[in-house]
């Protein structure tokens, strides 16, 4: 966007309004300097002609002049423009000479305490003290690389002209410059996605924090090439990810009949029974009837839902669905449907829950002959509107902490929640309500007075259950596909740049933004690290897909190995394996993880059936007899499964 004569003094008037009282004749020597270098003549205000050479060596006199600025003025240059940021002046600031930044984390190795008294042996007899005795700690190498960021600004000079008695003009144009720099600097490490500039699309200069936590993992190939494996160690270093709408919009109630559940129903006639993953309803000489769920539904108050069930029944039968309050009282009824044998109908209501905080379902069914029977699969009832309430918000913040990576202690970090002002002040709501929204849903009475106390002792730094929010500028809140972060991020997010900053003035008769004036152009070369990744839990809103990473095949149980594979299927050669002293086992990266593997992929499908199969942690699959087998990783409740692993094992 290009701004106007008048929207360039606006702003420059704007960060700094107060002109200071000068002398009869004073001149700008900035603005003088400028002038004639331009062609111009200089006049005092009396009108006799400035001749004083422009001699300063402070403020942005000296700034604005061509320089090319290396190593350690360079540096201190480039920290200037940051911290005029008060979201990036909080980290700390690596630099270097070369466009690769070293970022190294060190990570203490978990239970390594042994006791060689008691096995009666010395270590270097002992297989598994040998394996770990000399790794007392796992270096993390990480890279950053620091693309080339290019700043132009156009000034014209018909605004040199006017602040050409200014005294404080250099200091306008060196903050209003500087800031908008670092306001930039600040929406790439807030929202930037990418370091291609595919399009010139602004948010792919630089990838910002939450983007860098998003892709983090064991498993990756950094900027120098060096292709990093870590193997068991992976969820060290990387971050839980929440995918949000998959927690928040969970089903109060969502029966698809992969179990028997016929005993959770009752029917007013007929017989119930659960088979193939559906429901039949049966009987003898009869015309249909109704059955409901035994259960009180909890649903939340003055919300929302679409109750829906699956129908399959003799053409010129019809089916029906009822929702009443606990009382009895009926809240809503659908239309009739016409069913037909071939083909499910999908018979739906939508209904609000008012006051109520459960709900009861019938679904009623009726047929014009008798001894046909009905077909009942996907019993439902969702939340109407796909938006993030306050309630949601503070749902999934609960969820944020309590899967906080368990190798770390949040009682000994300075952990804090990072998110949009949006998302902030649906927390300051919440708090103020007098109910509590219990995780599975059931909201509780919470007196007024007490949480009306406590929001105005704790502004403007609320704390949610003890870690300060810290609003992020210009992020999006959940519900416009945003984010909220949780971790240490003083101690772990980074800022780095090259050792390298260079600015150019030149006058130009004819501006590409139209008219004469000079063109300043900055160049620097910066981006953004995380330093250890897992010490965060991201979550992501609206389109989010974020799940359990991709399972990886390593050949040790207790030390990094070696990747046997990864991706969707890996082939696992007993033969190769047991020559080279290997043997072969899953791992996931995203921390606190459960492994499930079976004979069957359905057997994978969800978390209910996955959880009556074997469990896959420390199963060394070399071991297992030739076949093939499905593995999965879960984090249950809090995001969306792995991928399905596809494991062949052979000779």
């Amino acid at each position: 966007m290009e701004l106007s004569v008048n929207d360039i003094v606006k702003a420059l008037d704007a960060v700094m309004p107060k002109r200071t009282v000068t002398a009869k004749n004073y001149v700008n020597p900035l603005a003088a300097m400028l002038l004639e270098q331009a062609g111009y003549q200089v006049k005092l205000r009396d009108g006799t002609v400035w001749k004083n050479e422009y001699d300063t060596n402070y403020g942005f006199a000296e700034f604005t002049r061509a320089r090319h600025l290396q190593g350690q003025e360079a540096k201190e240059t480039l920290t200037l423009i940051n911290d005029k940021s008060s979201f990036l002046q909080r980290y700390n600031k690596l630099s270097g000479d070369t466009p690769i930044i070293p970022m190294d984390y060190w990570s203490g190795i978990p239970e390594q305490l042994t006791d060689t008294q008691r096995i009666t042996t010395n270590p270097q007899d002992n297989a598994n003290v040998e394996a770990t005795r000399n790794k007392w700690a796992a270096m993390f190498g990480e890279e950053i690389y620091v693309p080339h960021l290019e700043r132009q600004v156009d000034l014209p000079i018909e605004v040199i002209r006017q602040y050409l008695y200014d005294p404080d003009f250099e200091a306008r144009v060196e903050k209003l410059f500087t800031t908008e720099m670092a306001n930039d600097l600040t929406r790439l490490a807030v929202k930037g996605t990418d370091v291609s500039y595919a399009g010139q699309d602004f948010y792919k200069l630089l990838k910002g924090y939450f983007q860098i936590l998003k892709e983090a993992k064991g498993t990756k190939t950094l900027v120098s090439g060096v292709n990093r494996f870590v193997g068991k160690f992976g969820k060290l270093v990387t971050p839980v990810k929440i995918n949000a709408p998959a927690i928040r919009f969970i089903d109060p109630f969502n029966d698809k009949f992969s179990v028997d559940t016929a005993a959770n129903y009752t029917a007013s006639a007929g017989t119930l029974a659960v088979a193939a993953g559906v429901m039949d309803w049966t009987g003898t000489a009869w015309t249909g009837g109704s059955f409901r769920y035994n259960n009180i539904i909890p649903v939340l108050m003055n919300t929302e839902y679409v109750a829906s069930v699956k129908l399959k029944g003799a053409s010129g039968s019809t089916g029906q669905i009822t929702i009443k309050d606990p009382a009895g009282n009926t809240i809503a009824v659908s239309n009739q449907y016409a069913l037909n044998a071939s083909n499910y109908t999908t018979v739906s209501v939508r209904f609000n829950s008012y006051n109520n905080l459960g709900i009861s379902l019938t679904v009623t069914c009726v047929q014009a002959s008798g001894n046909d029977d009905f077909v009942v699969d996907d019993i439902s009832v969702v939340r109407a509107i796909n938006k993030f309430e306050f309630y949601d918000i503070l749902d999934i913040m609960d969820k944020m902490i309590d899967n906080y990576n368990q190798e770390y202690d949040k009682t000994g970090e300075n952990l804090a929640f990072l998110m949009s002002q949006e998302d902030a002040d649906m927390v300051e709501k919440g708090l103020r309500l007098p109910i509590y929204v219990a995780p599975n849903n059931q909201i509780f009475p919470n007196p007024t007075e007490a949480r009306e106390g406590r929001l105005l002792a704790e502004r403007p730094n609320l704390p949610y259950r003890g870690y300060p929010i810290k609003v992020v500028p210009y992020a999006l809140p959940l519900n416009e596909g945003g984010y909220i972060i949780f971790g240490a991020d003083e101690a772990e997010f980074r800022i780095a740049f090259q050792n390298i900053f260079n600015s150019i003035r030149e006058y130009k008769p004819r501006m590409k933004s139209g008219g004469e004036g000079y063109e300043y152009t900055y160049h620097m070369y910066q981006s953004y690290g995380v330093r250890n990744p897992g010490k965060f839990v991201i979550a992501e809103g609206i389109g989010s897909s974020l799940k359990c990473e991709d399972l990886i095949v390593s050949s040790s149980k207790d030390l990094t190995g070696t990747r046997i594979g990864s991706g969707s299927s890996v082939t696992i050669d007993k033969s190769n394996l047991a020559t080279a002293g290997h043997q072969a086992y899953v791992f996931c990266d995203t921390p606190n993880t459960e492994l499930f593997y079976s004979a069957t992929a359905a057997n994978l499908a969800t978390y209910d059936l996955a959880v009556t199969q074997t469990s896959a942690k420390d199963v060394d699959f070399s071991a297992l007899t030739n076949g093939t087998y499905y593995v999965r990783a879960f984090l249950n409740g809090v995001t969306l499964p792995s991928h399905i692993l596809t494991l062949t094992v052979q000779d």
